[in-house]
């Protein structure tokens, strides 16, 4: 009775014993994985800050009295640009079903594949957007290159242009990561590659920081600005060094 129960729940699980076990693992962790990181915030920031100067890359924003708390700013700031990501990104669904159903029966295919490629597009200047070298440029930073060619061929499409010019306006707050991703492509994909790997739970504690320091000294080995200093340089703090 016991070996029929048991050939019961082997029928009925839909996935192999050990991928059941990972994904149970994964959704136990990520949550208490961001608890943490919402309360030590802070130490990360240190720990970015100094790297940042150790290996001469763009300065990052460290904290003068680095504390566990809940960063309500930081919250709020991450909050906005994930909405920005995702009223950017929106507009690419329809697009891409446009693109893919002349395919007829392999449209489901090539929707796939765009989209695939829509999603890692975003992935890319969402890494890039680490480092606070990619917000120098600010409001003079230009449209990313799909939308630079939509304006460019609908320009002379009186009603059709309005959709592009629309799709630039609620972009235009991710201008900045997306113009510094274009001056170093193949680097910065390597880099996003490697936040993907690392994003496992409790890795990712260690990797966080690692981020936008890596960010900086690929724009910067590109050649993108960096920005203006107003005050002295600070040093890094005694004894940590990577050179």
């Amino acid at each position: 009775m016991h070996d029929k129960d048991d050939d019961d729940d082997d029928e009925a699980r839909t996935l192999p014993l050990p991928l059941e076990w990972i994904l149970w693992l994964y959704g136990i962790t990520w949550p208490v994985q961001w608890v943490v990181v919402l309360l030590s915030r802070d130490y990360d920031d240190l720990f970015a800050g100094q790297l940042a100067l150790s290996a001469g890359a763009a300065r990052e924003e460290s904290p003068a009295n680095p504390r566990p708390r809940l960063d309500f700013k930081w919250l709020w700031v991450q909050a906005r640009r994930r909405v920005q990501a995702l009223i950017a990104w929106a507009p690419g669904v329809p697009l891409v079903a446009m693109l893919s159903y002349p395919f007829g029966p392999g449209a489901k295919v090539v929707s796939t594949v765009l989209g695939g490629l829509w999603l890692t597009y975003w992935w890319l200047v969402g890494t890039t957007a680490k480092s606070s070298l990619a917000w120098v440029a600010g409001a003079e930073a230009g449209p990313p290159f799909f939308l630079r060619g939509l304006l460019k061929w609908t320009e002379r499409i009186p009603v059709v242009r309005a959709v592009p010019r629309l799709w630039g306006r609620v972009t235009k707050p991710l201008y900045p990561p997306a113009e510094a991703l274009e001056t170093a492509p193949v680097a910065l994909s390597g880099l996003a590659l490697f936040r993907a790997i690392a994003s496992i739970p409790l890795l990712a504690l260690w990797v966080r920081p690692l981020l936008p320091v890596a960010s900086s000294l690929l724009l910067a080995k590109a050649g993108h600005p960096r920005p203006r200093v107003t005050a002295p340089e600070p040093q890094p703090a005694p004894g940590f060094t990577l050179r």
